[in-house]
């Protein structure tokens, strides 16, 4: 049961502070407290500059009273208590008929259970469902059987709270706290924007068609209370606010306004990203013709180049064979002469031998007429010698051959380094590397723990493993190397072009007292594996195995290339720090690079893959070696 002190309190919060009589058509200052408004229109009058609040003395402009006029506590509130002070009870009945109202209805009894005695005073409760206070003897009645009750004094704190938060009078938008929020701007019936709001007495907003139905199914059950607060509503007390629509109306369109702001930001980012791809493509353009231009005085270098090459060997082709069919015609003109000389001498031979084959076939004595004459003119008439000529035909084929073998040797030569200065398609092929480089082609690897050999450490990282001091108790897992010291990254690669970078460390983390041969052989091993590779049991790596790699032995600068027939070393003119590995999965290629210098190590020109996923391989044979994939 409430107090005595509760009931005073009650009875100040609905009474004002300037006339001390319940409020009439209160009205609600800017300080929050509540006076009357012809009190308030008293004090107005009385000073034309400011006044001042009863309560709690704030002064104020009366022009900004005025504009700030909202209602105070509701009515309902202030009514009941104004009747129970007007009402006697006479012989146990109420003044209006015995008539007590509870449940918006006249008790037909017309007796409380105090002698009839339902003062303000003694109105100590407030019926929540029929919004009035009443007092205890009624709280026993069967018409408030199950109604839920509260007490009058607290119900009067939370009225009077909800007030002070609900301030409703012409004000500017900007200094309009209750409305800041979307969910302040919805009508509280039907959730959707206030339409021609209108605000009731207790300071709630509603739709002007909303609490017009409300209202008319209220009179009908004579309920005719607010649907929030449940306050008495005054018959058709809805005052029209403007400042609340226009309030309503902006923050209908705030979304709008903040979603244009959004799609102008991102115009203009686009516009901006617009203006840039239209410079940047004016630019290339430019740069293009450019190049072009450059390109075209190049190709006519070359072409000239080719043509002066052509033209010097077709100089050269014909100082060579004219040379060469001179000598052909000089040893065909001694050839011819050395024939005539011998057919001469031949014939003259012929004619003497058949001569002297005459001479002795005469008789004797013919014989012997003139024998001495005879015998010495056949001893003078002798044949000349002919010219010896192969000799000379074979020092001057031996020349020819010489020449030509030196002719031959001297175009091969030229070829091959005209072959090495073009290589085809080197051009391509550096272009590609540049754009590998420049192009999402890259692969930042990262090496996968459950493959590794135990005797091998990884980065937290994932990126660079090294030798340890000792192995690992690792647990089984059917992807682990067991035999070998290998690990694989984790990217598999089953189309496309691939590259990384590997760079390579020896002697890490090798302690100064700890026993480290230098005789030992030093290993490490990169490229690519297939999935099935053997990884229980020693294997070579070779393409036989699954495996296209090159090894780098640090200590003797060597390179170990794995072909399938036999395992090669090549010396390497300058030690290897970084290697660029270059997968071309659908050509079958497989290119290892010195970084450093951008030149090509190893080739595997015709790799075959089988369909088979690759990936990245590593293996680390020795102490104190390390590998880093880079990124």
């Amino acid at each position: 049961m409430a107090s005595k002190d509760s009931d005073d309190e009650f009875s100040s919060q609905t009474t004002c502070l300037t006339c001390q009589q319940h409020f009439n058509d209160p009205v609600a200052l800017n300080c929050g407290h509540t006076v009357c408004s012809s009190c308030l229109t008293k004090r107005l009058g009385e000073s034309t500059s400011e006044i001042t609040c009863p309560q709690c003395s704030e002064s104020f402009q009366h022009t900004s009273c005025q504009t700030r006029e909202q209602p105070a506590p509701p009515t309902a509130l202030v009514e009941p208590v104004q009747e129970g002070e007007g009402a006697e009870t006479k012989n146990g009945e109420c003044e209006k008929d015995g008539e007590c109202e509870e449940n918006g209805e006249r008790k037909k009894d017309g007796e409380c259970e105090e002698n009839g005695e339902c003062e303000k005073k003694s109105r100590k409760l407030y019926c929540k469902d029929d919004q009035l206070p009443f007092c205890l003897p009624c709280d026993t009645s069967k018409d408030q059987k199950g109604h839920k009750v509260e007490d009058v004094t607290q119900k009067a704190q939370v009225t009077q709270s909800a007030l002070s938060e609900n301030k409703t009078s012409e004000i500017p938008v900007s200094d309009f706290p209750g409305i800041e929020e979307e969910k302040e701007a919805l009508c509280p019936i039907c959730w959707e924007y206030l339409t021609d709001p209108v605000t009731l007495d207790c300071g709630h907003n509603f739709c002007q068609s909303c609490i017009t139905e409300h209202y008319e199914k209220g009179a009908q059950t004579g309920k005719l209370t607010c649907p929030l607060c449940k306050v008495r509503i005054r018959e058709r007390n809805f005052r029209p606010n403007p400042q609340l629509a226009k309030i309503v109306e902006d923050l209908k369109f705030r979304p709008l306004k903040s979603h244009k702001e959004k799609i102008q930001a991102q115009l203009k980012s686009r516009e901006e990203k617009r203006k840039r791809l239209v410079d940047q493509k004016l630019v290339e353009e430019a740069r293009s013709q450019e190049c072009m231009k450059q390109l075209y005085l190049e190709i006519q270098k070359s072409q000239s180049a080719f043509e002066q090459m052509y033209k010097f060997l077709e100089e050269r082709e014909f100082s060579w064979l004219s040379e060469m069919r001179a000598l052909r015609k000089e040893v065909e003109k001694q050839v011819e002469k050395n024939e005539n000389v011998l057919s001469v001498n031949i014939s003259h031979l012929t004619n003497l031998i058949a001569e002297m084959k005459e001479k002795c076939e005469e008789p004797p004595h013919t014989f012997m007429r003139d024998i001495a004459d005879t015998i010495s003119r056949f001893e003078k008439d002798q044949v000349g010698e002919c010219e010896d000529l192969s000799i000379w035909l074979e020092e001057s084929l031996e020349m020819c051959r010489q020449k030509n073998s030196a002719l031959i040797m001297s175009m091969a030569k030229c070829a091959e380094s005209m072959e090495e200065t073009l290589k085809n398609a080197s051009l391509d092929k550096e272009l590609k590397k540049g754009f590998l480089k420049q192009k999402k082609n890259k692969v930042n690897v990262t090496l996968d723990a459950e493959a590794a050999h135990p005797d091998l450490i990884l980065s937290a990282d994932l990126k660079s493993v090294k030798t340890g001091h000792e192995q690992q108790n690792l647990p089984e897992n059917p992807k682990r190397f067991e035999a070998m010291r290998c690990v694989l990254g984790c990217e598999k690669f089953t189309s496309g072009i691939h590259w990384w970078e590997v760079e390579l460390n020896v002697d890490v983390d090798v302690e100064e007292d700890e026993w480290f041969d230098r005789d030992d052989e030093q290993l490490l091993l990169l490229g690519i594996a297939r999935e099935s590779i053997q990884r229980k049991r020693d294997f070579n790596p070779s393409p036989k195995a699954g495996v296209w790699a090159v090894g780098i032995i640090p200590l003797f600068k060597e390179l170990l290339v794995f072909t399938p027939r036999k395992l090669t070393r090549v010396k390497l003119k300058q030690e290897l720090t970084k290697i660029q590995v270059i997968l071309d999965y659908d050509a079958g290629q497989v290119e290892f690079l010195d970084s450093s210098s951008n030149t090509s190590v190893f080739i595997y020109p015709s790799a075959s893959f089988a369909g088979e996923p690759v990936y990245p391989f590593f293996c680390l044979e020795g102490k104190g070696l390390q590998l880093k994939c880079l990124d």
